[in-house]
């Protein structure tokens, strides 16, 4: 028998959106909600780190600094 999984699980699942590069193509940037909540993160794909952005505030100064 199949285990039931709530509507909450289901939202607590983490979800990553919006992924873009920048004009160098170096960097990657994206939403994620890794912490229940939307946060921006940036990737570094030669070194394969990321570094959370914001601290739930808004995200349009940040996507202007990395996307230009």
């Amino acid at each position: 028998m199949a285990k039931e999984i709530t509507l909450e699980k289901l939202a607590k699942i983490p979800t990553i959106m919006q992924l873009r590069t920048n004009k160098e193509k170096d960097k990657i940037g994206f939403y994620w909600n890794k912490t229940e909540r939307n946060e921006f993160y940036i990737l570094d794909p030669k070194i394969k780190e990321y570094k959370k952005i914001t601290d739930g505030d808004s995200h349009e100064l940040f996507e202007q600094d990395i996307y230009g």
